[in-house]
C-alpha cells in the first residue's frame, strides 16, 4: 500500500511492526482507482491515530466528509494526531466546498454547523488535479 499511496508506509518498518504485532490496523480508502486516505487505527482504543491522503498530504476538503463518515460508521474515534480530520466533518455542509484562485494560490473553503476549514495550496495544474480530481474543472470554474 505504501507504494500506491506514495507515502512512508512503503519504507517505514515501524508501521508494519505495529501491524504485525496487532497494535494497529491500516485501512486504505478508495474512490474507484483513486486512493483517498490511509488510516492508522489503534486497536486498543479503536481510534484513528493518523490519516493521510496520497503522498502524506492532508485529506482534501472534497473527500474529508466521506472519510469522517466512514470512521463514524466503522465506530472509530478520531485522535488528535489526525491533521485536518474532525468528527464535526461527518455532518452536512452549511457551505459546500468553494475554490478561490488568486494567481499563485488556491484557497478551498467549507463550513459545517460547528466547524470551518480553509485549505491553502499553490496554484499549479498538477496540484489542482491532485486536490480536485473529479469535482472541479481545471480552468478554474467550479463544476459543483
Amino acid at each position: 500500500m505504501g507504494r500506491t499511496a506514495r507515502n512512508c508506509l512503503s519504507d517505514n518498518e515501524d508501521y508494519w511492526k505495529q501491524f504485525a504485532s496487532g497494535e494497529i490496523d491500516i485501512w486504505s480508502l478508495h474512490d474507484g482507482d483513486r486512493l483517498v486516505a490511509a488510516l492508522e487505527v489503534k486497536r486498543a482504543s479503536n481510534e484513528v491515530a493518523e490519516t493521510f491522503g496520497p503522498s502524506n498530504a492532508t485529506i482534501g476538503l472534497h473527500d474529508v466528509r466521506e472519510v469522517t463518515q466512514f470512521c463514524t460508521v466503522a465506530g472509530f474515534g478520531i485522535g488528535r494526531g489526525c491533521e485536518g480530520l474532525l468528527t464535526e466533518f461527518a455532518t452536512p455542509y452549511l457551505v459546500d466546498p468553494r475554490v478561490i484562485e488568486d494567481g499563485k494560490r488556491i484557497a478551498t473553503y467549507t463550513e459545517w454547523p460547528t466547524a470551518v476549514r480553509i485549505d491553502l495550496s499553490d496554484n499549479n495544474p498538477d496540484r489542482r488535479r491532485a486536490l480536485y480530481p473529479r469535482r472541479y474543472d481545471l480552468s478554474g470554474t467550479s463544476a459543483c
